[in-house]
């Protein structure tokens, strides 16, 4: 009877080959090519494998190689610049919705002309909620410091608004109070800017106004406001 061939390396009985004709040594891993001639060799059935000689242990088992194991991706000039456009166009989309919501600013001017509050014009930087002056007050203030005027705008509408002038010269209780019926034109509007700064809740509006003073002044003003706090 044909005797099962062994391992050239560690003289273990090899495993009946494979249909290309190899078998791996399960000791040494040792790969012997196995003639296809001849009589077949007996492999008997059921039969435990045998022991390896003195000194051998089974080699471990290989898992298949990948052609993408321990290949680094390589990262080019063109992503990294679309990545930093895309956080730069982010960064700045962001810093204009807090500067839209947060910062006051004020478009426009109010002049007088004759009369006891003399003649000037004032445009101002800048503008305070009512809620910053206490709880009860919605409107806006408005100060500027060169000519020095101070403007106070109580009420949300046209109907109900008070505006309060005072002019180069004279204190906030020597303030000349305006309403709709005492001119031309009086276009108000007061409404919540949306936004909260500092715990002050931020209004928006407009104000055009065409007004008679006393000893035949007059008052005009054409202004839109935003994010005051």
């Amino acid at each position: 009877m044909p005797v099962a061939p062994r391992c050239p390396g560690c003289g273990a009985q090899l495993s009946a080959p494979s249909q290309a004709g190899r078998s791996r040594c399960e000791f040494c891993g040792t790969e012997v090519a196995v003639p296809q001639y001849g009589p077949p060799v007996a492999y008997p059935p059921g039969m435990p494998a045998p022991a390896p000689p003195p000194g051998m242990v089974p080699a471990p088992p290989r898992l298949p190689s990948s052609p993408l194991l321990g290949r680094r991706r390589r990262v080019r000039p063109w992503m990294i610049a679309l990545i930093s456009a895309g956080v730069l166009a982010f960064g700045g989309a962001f810093g204009f919705f807090v500067w839209h919501m947060t910062w006051s600013r004020v478009a426009g001017t109010v002049s007088h002309r004759g009369g006891a509050l003399g003649d000037w014009t004032a445009s101002f930087d800048g503008c305070r909620s009512g809620d910053a002056f206490g709880s009860g007050f919605f409107g806006a203030d408005f100060v500027s410091e060169s000519p020095r005027v101070h403007l106070q705008l109580q009420g949300s509408g046209s109907r109900d608004a008070v505006l309060l002038v005072a002019g180069p010269g004279r204190s906030e209780d020597e303030a000349l109070a305006l309403r709709k019926q005492d001119c031309a034109v009086f276009d108000v509007l007061v409404e919540p800017g949306g936004a909260q700064v500092n715990g002050v809740d931020s209004v928006q509006g407009r104000l055009e106004v065409d007004c008679p003073t006393p000893q035949g002044g007059r008052l005009q003003a054409d202004l839109t406001f935003r994010a005051c706090h």
